[in-house]
């Protein structure tokens, strides 16, 4: 139904991928992805229950880098 209405596009598209595209994955293209949209700048760290905040954002900095202040407004959506 959301093929019928929005294409093959935004809402449209299978939730786990088109089964003729399963052959163009390997290492490299998944590397390459990651690397362009797993960045710091496009993660949101949330955590629940915290025991020791500082501990938390010192373990969260050591592994991303310093995180910025989220920059939603900077993103560029497709009309669904």
């Amino acid at each position: 139904m959301m093929t019928t209405a929005y294409g093959m596009n935004t809402l449209g598209m299978p939730l786990i991928g088109m089964k003729n595209n399963i052959e163009n994955i390997d290492s490299k293209m998944l590397s390459e992805f990651i690397s362009s949209n797993v960045t710091p700048e496009k993660i949101t760290i949330i955590a629940n229950g915290l025991r020791n905040h500082e501990e938390f954002y010192e373990l969260v900095d050591s592994t991303l880098g310093v995180l910025n202040p989220v920059r939603e407004h900077s993103y560029k959506r497709q009309k669904a």
